[in-house]
């Protein structure tokens, strides 16, 4: 069973967005400013990818990568959004919702199956025109089981319940940090720019998680 969350956006193939840091000199070892890694589309089957630090390998198991897979986009007239389990989150939609699975991988890149890890995810509200109850720079946080497959997801969405629907031109930015806590200790796995506009939501992956979201 999969845990959710509800949050109200390349290739064929799987991609890695992991820098190597194999030849790292000195000079990158201090703090870098955040690198764009990746954009998350609905065009893009998974995709895997960490922040800064993570990915190296120790002998035992840990946290050290994400992968996502986005679920379709799905447009709604006046109908229910629901998850991948079935649940109606909202009865009556005008907009769209999407959701995206996340699998939390090993050193080895392997998913890491535990049945005690907790995903945590802090959002933060950067900016948009519509009133989405958040004003900018106010945070938000929730924690939610992972379950025994190391999976997860969050389920985006931007619309209205009544008509009519959000004019074109309507957007929200959110940053978003996932942190997983395994053990007694929290690994920081993503870090996140989202875009919302009224027919997508585009998923904006960063290296560090001082990414600047505006």
């Amino acid at each position: 069973m999969l845990s959710l969350s509800l949050l109200c956006a390349l290739t064929a193939m799987t991609l890695s967005v992991v820098a190597d840091r194999g030849n790292a000199s000195p000079e990158s070892t201090l703090p870098q400013p955040a690198r764009l890694l990746a954009i998350v589309t609905a065009a893009t089957k998974q995709l895997i990818f960490a922040v800064d630090g993570n990915g190296d390998a120790g002998r035992k198991p840990e946290p050290a990568f994400l992968m996502v897979r986005p679920e379709p986009l799905l447009f709604h007239h006046g109908d229910a959004i629901r998850d991948l389990e079935n649940k109606v989150w909202t009865r009556e939609a005008y907009g769209f919702s999407q959701v995206f699975d996340y699998t939390v991988l090993d050193q080895k890149r392997k998913p890491l199956r535990r049945r005690d890890m907790v995903v945590r995810e802090k959002i933060v509200f950067v900016g948009g025109n519509v009133d989405v109850g958040m004003k900018p720079n106010e945070v938000s946080s929730s924690s939610i089981g992972i379950d025994s497959e190391g999976r997860f997801a969050d389920l985006h969405a931007l619309f209205t319940e009544t008509k009519p629907a959000l004019p074109p031109g309507s957007f929200v930015k959110f940053k978003q940090i996932l942190s997983v806590f395994y053990e007694g200790r929290e690994y920081t796995l993503g870090s996140v720019c989202i875009d919302k506009y009224v027919d997508r939501v585009e998923l904006r992956l960063y290296s560090s998680a001082d990414a600047d979201c505006s």
